[in-house]
């Protein structure tokens, strides 16, 4: 069927725009796919830290208030088996209050099986301590509590 009186586009303009319509959707496809890898990427290594951090495990073995230097002295050991360090420690002088200190030693590295002693300011009497690595703050943490004169944990 023809269209009397009408011209169509020179084949060379329709191969330009042609190729502009292709490159057009090529760089729209390799920024999504850009984009569409790296967040695929991030979510495997967090996955990855998490499925870790299940492996992750410390406990306190002695925890001691030394009144005379308003210090607490804390010996730790990872009993899981992963790395840990970043430790910090959580001072409960009631059930809602607490202060939070960190080691100047806090940065050592605790391999599977290694103590680590850590000592922090304390000047009141405490209700409890928890003791977190935030390597994986949520499964390598332990807390004692303060029972006449003594932590229990």
């Amino acid at each position: 069927m023809a269209f009397p009186g009408r011209k169509g586009i020179s084949p060379l303009i329709a191969a330009v725009l042609l190729i502009a319509f292709t490159i057009t959707v090529a760089a729209v496809l390799a920024t999504w796919a850009s984009s569409f890898v790296k967040t695929q990427t991030q979510t495997i290594e967090q996955s990855a830290e998490q499925t870790e951090c299940t492996k992750a495990n410390l406990r306190v073995e002695e925890a001691e208030w030394d009144q005379a230097n308003s210090q607490l002295n804390v010996l730790v050991l990872n009993i899981g088996d992963v790395e840990l360090s970043k430790f910090k420690i959580y001072i409960f002088t009631s059930a809602t209050q607490f202060t939070e200190e960190t080691p100047s030693n806090s940065d050592d590295v605790l391999a599977k099986g290694d103590y680590g002693s850590f000592s922090v300011p304390m000047s009141s009497e405490p209700v409890k301590i928890q003791v977190i690595s935030d390597t994986c703050p949520v499964e390598a943490k332990y807390t004692c509590t303060y029972v006449s004169g003594r932590f229990i944990c």
